[in-house]
């Protein structure tokens, strides 16, 4: 038997059946207009720059619920010294040596628990500063859908970027900055242009000098990621070895590398 406020109904008899299936499709139809004009407050919030989201490290909420600089002014000057580092370098690995050579941490928020707000200093890594250097935020601009997540067959949500033409919300200067929308840009272009040769999957990089053969073409058994190739003199030849160091790529540190020799891949 089922029981509501409207009274008991038996799943064996066709019209309780019947009424029950009514009352479970209106039921879905009200859930589905109500997600709707969620969905669409959400948005329009959105577009007037009001909707709060998590703020990336060296931007906090005022009292006024209007986004600030951190004021901390160790924090300000930890991301301020991550952009000019990175505007003198050029190289988000370049960026994590200088923090590492002169042993400097970099905050980080917490955003959940008891700790919400509290700032923790950390080692730097490559994948924080590549995290950090996308952000417009750090521009002083408001944005919302710049990611766009989906669930997969399996039950996995797949995130994307997609260009900055379908963002949802773009607004410059609302809110103070570390660096100018130009900076932002040249920052884009200077990522991309790395990652054309030096990147994980480094296809579309040029092929190195050398004898070596299938430079690019070698993938690692273990890690599937493309493997670099290495020259050493063995008398008077010069002999490759395929040497994959992603570990030692996104953690900027000397780490055990797997290496396979390639004198097979050489040119006659």
């Amino acid at each position: 038997m089922i029981l509501d406020e409207d009274g008991i109904y038996d799943p064996g008899n066709f019209n309780d059946r019947l009424l029950l299936g009514l009352k479970g499709t209106m039921s879905e139809a009200e859930i589905h207009v109500m997600r709707a004009c969620l969905r669409g407050g959400i948005l329009n919030k959105a577009r007037r720059g009001e909707l709060r989201s998590s703020l990336p490290v060296g931007l906090v909420y005022g009292p006024d619920h209007r986004v600030l600089l951190h004021p901390d002014q160790q924090v300000q000057n930890a991301v301020r010294l991550l952009f000019n580092t990175f505007l003198r370098t050029g190289a988000a690995h370049a960026t994590v040596r200088y923090f590492r050579e002169q042993k400097l941490l970099f905050p980080g928020d917490i955003h959940a628990g008891h700790a919400d707000g509290k700032v923790v200093w950390g080692p730097l890594g490559v994948r924080r500063v590549l995290t950090i250097l996308r952000n417009p935020r750090y521009t002083g601009a408001y944005v919302y859908g710049r990611h766009r997540c989906r669930k997969l067959p399996d039950g996995a949500t797949k995130c994307t970027v997609p260009p900055q033409q379908q963002w949802h919300t773009l607004i410059p200067d609302a809110h103070p900055g570390y660096i100018s929308w130009e900076e932002h840009e040249t920052i884009k272009e200077r990522l991309r242009d790395t990652a054309r040769a030096f990147g994980l999957d480094r296809r579309h990089g040029p092929a190195r000098e050398g004898p070596a053969l299938l430079q690019g073409r070698v993938v690692c058994g273990l890690c599937g990621s493309r493997m670099s190739v290495c020259y050493h003199r063995r008398g008077t030849l010069l002999v490759p070895d395929s040497t994959c160091a992603i570990a030692a790529t996104w953690r900027t540190a000397h780490v055990h590398v797997r290496s396979s020799p390639g004198p097979a891949l050489t040119q006659p």
